[in-house]
């Protein structure tokens, strides 16, 4: 009834203006109207709800964009909801903040009719509504389109290839080319309707291998392409928080420039935020050079007046931003981009003229002051593959735009013998250069022994997609690959006697939410008594990979069928290591961490569990600066409790930038953390983390030690600590919990004396792959 009273149908209530947007004739704006609402801002994309389809109001909204000067503002829902998982402390306050899936949100149009009938006829003029709430890969939603079109403005704001948060849709992911999106663009076409959508450029990772910098451009292009009579808003122009943008001015400048029914949008963001990976100069220039192709739209999603997190802002902050930039082209370019051309791609005449390719004015550079942040030289790009090589599949250390030689630049003459206790022999592809390359690789940076994972999950390659060798490559799923620790016994088994102390193999390969997971566990120990040293490592929340894996339910620390394994553990004596992110996503910021208490269930109810939490609760998105005293608290407070320090630990939250007397840069450890960890000495160890490759082979790094550098940047730490402290977190604690009292099986033995010894050494069958990070191809180089 809402929905018809206020863009009521044929046949329903009052009829319609028959035009081709088919939007009620009182709530079309007059030519004075028009005018003077062009004295103000068109924001050209407007979220009336936040991920849970939660809004401060419609009429909260008017509030907001009256005291910023919004007059005009294409409003739409938000094409996917959140789940709120029962598990979860607290709400969310974004998508990525926690770990529940999102799905196709189909009410969310009605929702957003609804909420409209609520405010005046005269606010009600103020919108243009979009639709959004289609499934992006059912090829009925072409069809839905079809019945609700007449009812809106647009279609959109569409979610393709939106890494974080497509990521996290149990789905097929809805690219530009997939069948079910090209016939629901072609409905919108038949409609009239411009399409909205927003996906990235590129992927999350920036690797040599990948084809060309932006590995998306080529099904963007083949859209428009296809679609050439559409005319597309691109949110955002593909720019996203993470990547290396340099020269992507370029790419939006030939895009504009060939496609001229491509328009984007200038967000917060791109100007203030996270996502500015351009100069502002060369934006401004942009607008310049395609006056009618550039507009401005917010990000705000359904929170107004008062943010939800204070990694949001206002409404009103958001616009300041955008109209700050605005203010500064020329007048008949700012006209445009301010208000005009949103009213012109949404259907309206424009009020101002201005002619495209007349010549780009001159941009005063002093105008727009250079960000450093999150802006990447020519050169730091050009040196990808030394970048993926170095850091592991860009994992660790150098990961950071830090190269290895300044990694061991870094470090002191002192040496120190250390047990790597988070080595992974296999890679997310189960590829692996071998044993052998990681024994050599261990001698030439004193790694006397290491902890043998191997991984538990495998990327899939999508029939779509290049293929990935990271999970971060794409966004194609993640799954649960049990074989892998077959593979690591059978790798371990083909050692000789001289070799297998050296490694402690651990049992990783299950689903953490499988109430039969512990039953994979009992066969692969019963299997191989004496040669398992470990369990782990158990992949629980982890930001980026937990949202990739196919599974729906949340891998979490205290699942029910995760303590079946603990309990296994404690009879067997092993211990359990996990990755288990102590807080969601962007809340660094907040005093409490949401996810500490489901670490200090296991703890308290498994007081005799050896207990390590992997890299101490942090990731690459997760770490307080104030976490070394959480750490320190709970070592207090469990004895079970035991903390490894790998991956990025190291970077993000342990250490701190300082100038060096010749003028580099140094990671230097925090005293904070160096103080926490001396006191609980006997309790921390240190791993790298490497995954797969261990030499480097390609034409910038042919035969570079590629865990070398995510060792010996630990020796600061243990120059900083006593000699005893320094011994213990290199070395003692380790070999205490994985190797001391271990009977290693040799190659020769009795067993019962009816069955073959269990332990003999098996021929090599594994093949041995050296990754060339240039062109993404492996080399088959001997087999372990």
């Amino acid at each position: 009834p809402v929905w018809s009273k206020l863009y009521p149908k044929r046949g329903l209530g009052k009829k319609p203006l028959q035009h081709s947007m088919g939007c009620q004739a009182s709530l079309e704006p007059s030519q004075a109207e028009l005018k003077e609402a062009s004295k103000g801002t068109f924001d050209a994309h407007l979220h009336l709800f936040d991920w849970f389809a939660r809004t401060e109001g419609v009429a909260e909204l008017v509030k907001a964009m009256k005291a910023a000067n919004v007059t005009r503002a294409a409003i739409t829902g938000t094409s996917v909801k959140k789940t709120f998982e029962p598990q979860e402390p607290e709400r969310p306050f974004d998508a990525i903040a926690s770990y529940g899936a999102m799905y196709y949100n189909t009410a969310i149009d009605g929702m957003l009719i609804e909420e409209l009938s609520k405010v005046e006829r005269s606010d009600q003029k103020r919108f243009l509504p979009l639709c959004c709430g289609f499934n992006l890969v059912d090829q009925d939603s072409a069809d839905l389109l079809q019945k609700r079109s007449m009812h809106f403005r647009g279609l959109g704001e569409i979610l393709l290839r939106d890494a974080d948060v497509t990521n996290l849709l149990k789905e097929t992911v809805a690219y530009c080319d997939h069948p079910a999106v090209n016939s629901l663009i072609e409905a919108a076409t038949k409609q009239g309707l411009p399409v909205v959508l927003k996906s990235n450029a590129t992927s999350m990772s920036a690797k040599s291998y990948l084809k060309g910098d932006y590995v998306y451009l080529e099904e963007f292009e083949s859209m428009l392409k296809r679609h050439h009579k559409t005319k597309f808003l691109w949110v955002g122009g593909g720019l996203f928080d993470r990547g290396q943008w340099d020269g992507y001015s370029e790419v939006l400048d030939r895009l504009l420039g060939e496609h001229r029914i491509l328009h984007i949008s200038i967000t917060p963001d791109a100007v203030h935020g996270s996502s500015h990976k351009l100069q502002l100069a060369l934006l401004a220039k942009l607008a310049c050079k395609y006056p009618k192709q550039v507009m401005i739209g917010t990000t705000v999603m359904g929170h107004f007046i008062k943010p939800v997190s204070h990694h949001y802002h206002d409404y009103a902050t958001d616009v300041k931003y955008l109209q700050e930039f605005v203010d500064k082209l020329p007048n008949d370019v700012a006209q445009r981009v301010r208000f005009d051309n949103a009213a012109e791609f949404y259907g309206y005449k424009p009020s101002s003229e201005v002619v495209q390719d007349a010549g780009v004015p001159e941009i005063d550079p002093g105008l727009f002051p250079h960000q450093s942040r999150g802006f990447h030289s020519k050169r730091a790009r050009n040196a990808g593959a030394g970048h993926l090589l170095c850091s592991g599949y860009g994992s660790a250390s150098c990961g950071h735009g830090t190269t290895r030689d300044q990694c061991l630049h870094d470090h002191t003459t002192k040496e120190w013998k250390v047990i790597d206790t988070h080595l992974h022999l296999m890679d997310f592809l189960q590829k692996t250069s071998g044993t052998s390359a990681a024994l050599q690789a261990m001698e030439n940076c004193h790694v006397e022994r290491a902890i043998m994972f191997g991984m538990p999950c495998c990327k899939k390659w999508h029939h779509y997609e290049e293929k990935p060798l990271y999970y971060q490559d794409d966004n194609g799923d993640c799954y649960v690959y049990s074989f892998a620790d077959q593979m690591i016994a059978d790798m371990w088994l083909a050692l000789p006697d001289a070799f297998r102390p050296q490694f402690a193999p651990a049992i990783s390969a299950f689903n953490p939410t499988d109430m039969n997971a512990v039953v994979h566990v009992e066969r692969m120990y019963n299997k191989y008594p004496k040669m398992w040293r470990a369990i782990g490592e158990v992949m629980c929340r982890h930001d980026d990979l937990t949202t990739l894996l196919q599974e729906l339910e949340t891998p979490v620390v205290n699942h029910p069928a995760l303590k079946r394994i603990y309990q296994f553990a404690v009879d067997k004596g092993l211990p359990v290591l996990c990755h288990h992110n102590s807080d969601g996503v962007g809340r660094d910021g907040h005093d409490s961490y949401s996810y500490v208490g489901e670490v200090e269930e296991v703890l308290k109810e498994f007081p005799k569990l050896h207990f390590v939490w992997v890299h101490a609760g942090i990731s690459r998105r997760v770490g307080k600066e104030t976490h070394h005293d959480l750490i320190d608290g709970l070592l207090d407070k469990y004895p079970n409790l035991n903390i490894d320090i790998s991956w990025v630990v190291w970077e993000t939250v342990i250490c701190e930038e300082k100038p060096q007397e010749d003028g580099k840069i140094s990671l230097e450890p925090k005293d904070a953390w160096v103080k926490m960890i001396q006191k609980h000495s006997t309790r921390v160890t240190i791993g790298s983390d490497q995954v797969g490759q261990f030499w480097g082979n390609g034409p910038e790094n042919p035969d570079k030690n590629l865990l070398a550098p995510e060792i010996v940047k630990y020796w600061k730490l243990f120059n900083k600590l006593t000699k005893d402290a320094a011994e213990n977190v290199a070395y003692n604690n380790a070999f205490k919990w994985y190797f001391k009292d271990w009977d290693v099986p040799r190659t020769k033995g009795t067993g019962n004396g009816k069955e073959p010894w269990a332990y003999a050494q098996i021929p090599h069958a594994i093949p041995c792959e050296r990754l060339n990070a240039a062109n993404g191809e492996f080399e088959i180089t001997g087999y372990c």
